[in-house]
C-alpha cells in the first residue's frame, strides 16, 4: 500500500545559453512489458526556455512541458503503453510557443498540446492503438500557426480533436483515421497567402472517420477543402477550392464509404466528387452553396448559384495530399509554363514520382512513374507537351490539351540518361527534343505536333556529353543544341536546315563550365543568343552570342553559385534566366547560402547588379513571363515543399 502511494517525481528545467542544443528525456515504468514509457526530444537555438516535468504515482505516469523561443526550435514526445502509443510535436524556424502534457492510467493514453508557431511551422500528433490509428496535423510555409490538439486512446479505441487558426502562405490542416484496410482523411488549406479557420476530429473505433468545419479566405491563390473515405480496393472523394472565401462541413466516412460537404463559396469556386463506382461530378461557378459529396454508388450534387457542370479527366488533389506520408518533399525541380487559356503551370513529381500540376493554385495529379525532371514547352496548336524520362529510361509526352483540359500519355522510346529539353521551330508545327543517350552522345527527335510524328525518329549526333543539352532556334532558324563536353567546355551542335532536313556539325565554344548551360534569346536584339552557366571558379558566366555576325565572348558576371547537390540531390547548380517586361535579363541562382540570389543585367548597357531574394531553396528555380508581362518564380524549399512568387514586371 505504501510503495503504491508513493510519488516519484522528475523535473528538468532548461535556460539554454548555447549557440543550439539537442535534449532528450526517456521514462520507465512498469515491469513484464506492462508498464508505461515516455521519450521527449526537444532541439532548440539560444533563444529557448524550456521545462519538462515528468512524475509517476502508483498505476499513472504523467508529462507535461512548455517550450518558448523566437528562433529555430521543434520537440516530439511519444508515450506507449503495451500496444498503444500518442506522439505529439511542432517545429517552427522564426518562433514557438507550446504547452504540452501527457499521461498514461492503466491502459488509457492522452495528450494534449497548444501550440503558437511562426515561419516555417508545423503541428502534428497521432495515435495508434492495434490497427486502429488517427493522426492531426496543421502547417504553413511561412506566416503564423495557432493549434490545439487533443488526442485519446483507449482499450484499442482511438480519437483525435483539433482547433487551428493560421495566416500566411500555403498553410494546411488535416485529419485522418484508419483501421486495417479502412481509412477516411478530410483536409483544407491555402495553395498561397490567405487564412484559414478549422474545426476538426477523427475516431476509429467501429470505424474510420473524420469530420470538421473549415473558413479560409484566400488573398492570391485558391483555398480548399477535401475529403477521401477508403475500404478495400474502393474509394470515394469530393473537393472544392475557390479563390476569395470559402466555408464547408465536412465529413468521410470509411464504413459508409461516404464522404459529404455543405458549402458556401466565391470566386473562381471547383467542385468535384468521385464515387467508388468511376461516377465523377465536376463544376464550376462564380458562386455556389449547398451540397457536394460520394458514395460507394453514386455522386451528390446539390449546389445553388451561377453553377456550370463540366466534364474533365484530371481530378483536382489537395495540396497537403499530394506529399502525404512522403515528408512533404517535391521529387524534382519545378517547371512553370503558361498555357494558351491564360492559366499558370507548375509541374512537378510527387513523392510517389507521379506528375503532378499546380495550375493557378490548384493541384493536380497526372499519374505516372517518372526518373526525370519534367519538361513542358507549348506547341503551335496551343497544347502543352510534358516531357519525361519513365521507369524504362524512355521518353514519354504528356500531352495536355487545355483547351479541352483532357491529358494522353505518349511513348516516343530512346533511352535516356538526362533529362529531356525542347524548342519550338519558329512558325511550323514542330519541336525539336534534345536528350543525352546511353551512349553518352546527343540525340534529336523531330516531333510533327500535329499528328504526332516523327518518321526519322531517334538521331544521333555524336560526341560525348556531361550536361543537360539545351536547344534554342536562333533569329535565322537554325537550332543550336549546347552541352558541356567531356573536357568540361561548351559545345554547340549546330543544325541548319536543308531542303530535306538539316545538317549538323559540332562547334567547340571553349571555357569551363560545371552547370548545364542555359541559353536565352536576347529581347531586345534577337539575332543575340545569352548562354548562362556555372564556371569553374562558381561564378555565373555568359557566353554572348552574335547569330547574325558570327562573334562570341565570354564574360564573368560574378556572385557565387552553391555547387549541385549540396543541399539537395534535386539542385542541380543551373542558373535560370528569364526576361522582364523591360527586356532585362534575370539569372536565379543559388548562392553558397542557400538562398536565391537574381542577376538583373540591362541588355543595352550590358550592365549588371545582383540581388538577394531572401529565400532558402533546395532546386534549381524555374521561371517565366506571363502574356501580361508579369514574371513568376516558383522553386523547391527549405522544407522541400513548392514556393510560387510573382517576381517582377
Amino acid at each position: 500500500m505504501l510503495l503504491k502511494q508513493a510519488l516519484y517525481f522528475l523535473a528538468v528545467v532548461f535556460i539554454l545559453e548555447l549557440p543550439a542544443l539537442a535534449v532528450s528525456l526517456s521514462c520507465d515504468y512498469g515491469s513484464g512489458g506492462g508498464g508505461a514509457s515516455l521519450r521527449s526530444s526537444y532541439s532548440m537555438d539560444d533563444s529557448t526556455s524550456l521545462y519538462d516535468q515528468v512524475s509517476i504515482e502508483g498505476e499513472t505516469l504523467r508529462q507535461r512541458g512548455f517550450l518558448a523561443g523566437d528562433g529555430s526550435n521543434s520537440y516530439q514526445c511519444t508515450i506507449w503503453n503495451g500496444g498503444q502509443s500518442i506522439s505529439g510535436g511542432a517545429s517552427s524556424t522564426e518562433g514557438i510557443s507550446s504547452s504540452q502534457s501527457a499521461r498514461s492510467i492503466e491502459g488509457s493514453l492522452a495528450m494534449s498540446q497548444d501550440v503558437f508557431a511562426s515561419g516555417i511551422s508545423e503541428v502534428s500528433s497521432e495515435g495508434i492503438s492495434n490497427e486502429r490509428t488517427v493522426s492531426q496535423s496543421a502547417g504553413a510555409l511561412a506566416g503564423i500557426v495557432s493549434s490545439q490538439q487533443q488526442v485519446s486512446v483507449e482499450n484499442g479505441l482511438t480519437s483525435a480533436v483539433m482547433d487551428c487558426d493560421l495566416g500566411g502562405l500555403q498553410g494546411y490542416a488535416k485529419s485522418n483515421s484508419g483501421m486495417e484496410s479502412d481509412a477516411a482523411r478530410i483536409t483544407a488549406g491555402l495553395n498561397g497567402n490567405g487564412t484559414l479557420r478549422s474545426h476538426m476530429l477523427a475516431s476509429a473505433v467501429d470505424d474510420a472517420s473524420a469530420s470538421g468545419m473549415v473558413r479560409a479566405e484566400s488573398l492570391d491563390s485558391r483555398a480548399y477543402a477535401a475529403g477521401k473515405a477508403a475500404s478495400g480496393e474502393d474509394d470515394v472523394y469530393s473537393y472544392l477550392s475557390s479563390r476569395e472565401l470559402l466555408q464547408s462541413r465536412l465529413s468521410a466516412n470509411a464504413k459508409d464509404l461516404a464522404t459529404d460537404q455543405s458549402l458556401n463559396a466565391r470566386g473562381d469556386v471547383n467542385v468535384y466528387s468521385s464515387s467508388a463506382s468511376s461516377d465523377s461530378y465536376a463544376a464550376e461557378a462564380d458562386e455556389a452553396s449547398g451540397r457536394i459529396g460520394a458514395s460507394e454508388s453514386s455522386t451528390l450534387s446539390e449546389l445553388e448559384g451561377d453553377v456550370r457542370s463540366t466534364s474533365s479527366n484530371l481530378v483536382p488533389t489537395p495540396g497537403s495530399w499530394v506529399w502525404e506520408e512522403k515528408a512533404g518533399y517535391l521529387n524534382s525541380n519545378p517547371f512553370m509554363i503558361e498555357d494558351k487559356q491564360g492559366r499558370n503551370h507548375v509541374f512537378v513529381l510527387g513523392g510517389d514520382r507521379g506528375l503532378y500540376d499546380n495550375v493557378d493554385g490548384n493541384w493536380i495529379s497526372l499519374g505516372g512513374y517518372i526518373t526525370s525532371n519534367p519538361y513542358a514547352i507549348k506547341d503551335l496548336q496551343g497544347r502543352l507537351h510534358i516531357l519525361v524520362r519513365g521507369s524504362d529510361y524512355a521518353l514519354y509526352d504528356g500531352l495536355f490539351d487545355t483547351a479541352r483540359w483532357s491529358t494522353g500519355w505518349y511513348y516516343l522510346g530512346g533511352y535516356l540518361t538526362s533529362d529531356a529539353q525542347a524548342a519550338v521551330n519558329p512558325g511550323s508545327s514542330h519541336i525539336m527534343i534534345a536528350v543525352r543517350g546511353g551512349d553518352n552522345a546527343l540525340w534529336l527527335r523531330d516531333l510533327n505536333t500535329t499528328d504526332l510524328s516523327s518518321p526519322e525518329g531517334w538521331q544521333g549526333q555524336g560526341g560525348i556529353i556531361t550536361s543537360n543539352p539545351r536547344p534554342v532556334f536562333d533569329y535565322q532558324g537554325r537550332l543550336h543544341t549546347f552541352a558541356r563536353g567531356a573536357d568540361g567546355s561548351l559545345f554547340d551542335n549546330l543544325a541548319t536546315p536543308t531542303s530535306s532536313g538539316y545538317t549538323t556539325a559540332w562547334m567547340p565554344l571553349g571555357g569551363y563550365i560545371t552547370s548545364d548551360p542555359k541559353p536565352i534569346q536576347d529581347p531586345r536584339y534577337p539575332s543575340t543568343i545569352h548562354v548562362f552557366a556555372r564556371g569553374g571558379d562558381g561564378s555565373l558566366w555568359d557566353y554572348r552570342f552574335n547569330t547574325y555576325k558570327w562573334e562570341a565572348n565570354w564574360t564573368s558576371l560574378g556572385g557565387y553559385i552553391a555547387p549541385g547537390g549540396s543541399r539537395s540531390s534535386f539542385y542541380r547548380a543551373n542558373p535560370e534566366p528569364v526576361a522582364d517586361a523591360y527586356r532585362n535579363i534575370h539569372a536565379l541562382v543559388v548562392g553558397g547560402d542557400g538562398v536565391m540570389y537574381d542577376m538583373v543585367m540591362d541588355t543595352k548597357t550590358l550592365n549588371h547588379d545582383w540581388y538577394n531574394l531572401r529565400v532558402k531553396v533546395t532546386s534549381d528555380a524555374s521561371a517565366m513571363l506571363d502574356s501580361d508581362n508579369f514574371a513568376h518564380l516558383s522553386a523547391r524549399g527549405a522544407d522541400g515543399g513548392l514556393l510560387v512568387a510573382p517576381y517582377a514586371r
